[in-house]
């Protein structure tokens, strides 16, 4: 089973990998041991205050490290930096669509569209 310093753990390498960090880069950077950084990581134990503070210094989600989740604001901004992309996606599956069964009336053409959206 999966414990609460588990997850920070896990999630904790993410995202030091995905932002370029070693475990000792990073632990220069922050001011620990590699042995520190590496108990964090394979919860042994939980990150300190300061540690996290360091690390969003560093652009790291911390929010993400501690619950597994975006934020309610990174999901907003996520979902708005992505409307532009999902509508194009949705506009050319509809095209699409109406190429192989013909075009629809308007009504099924605005239904096609929503179910597309919603599943996008």
């Amino acid at each position: 089973m999966l414990t609460l310093q588990d997850g920070i753990g896990m999630r904790l390498k993410e995202e030091r990998k995905k932002h370029g960090f070693t475990q000792d880069s990073i632990a220069d950077k922050l001011g620990i041991g590699k042995a520190t950084q590496f108990q964090y990581e394979k919860g042994i134990n939980l990150p300190t205050l300061k540690y996290l503070d360091a690390l969003s210094g560093l652009g790291i989600n911390i929010h993400y490290i501690l619950f597994g989740t975006l934020s309610p604001n990174e999901k907003k901004s996520f979902d708005e930096s992505r409307k532009d992309e999902i509508e194009k996606k949705a506009l050319s599956i509809l095209a699409k669509s109406e190429a192989e069964i013909g075009v629809m009336d308007d009504e099924k053409r605005l239904q096609m569209y929503r179910l597309i959206i919603s599943n996008l």
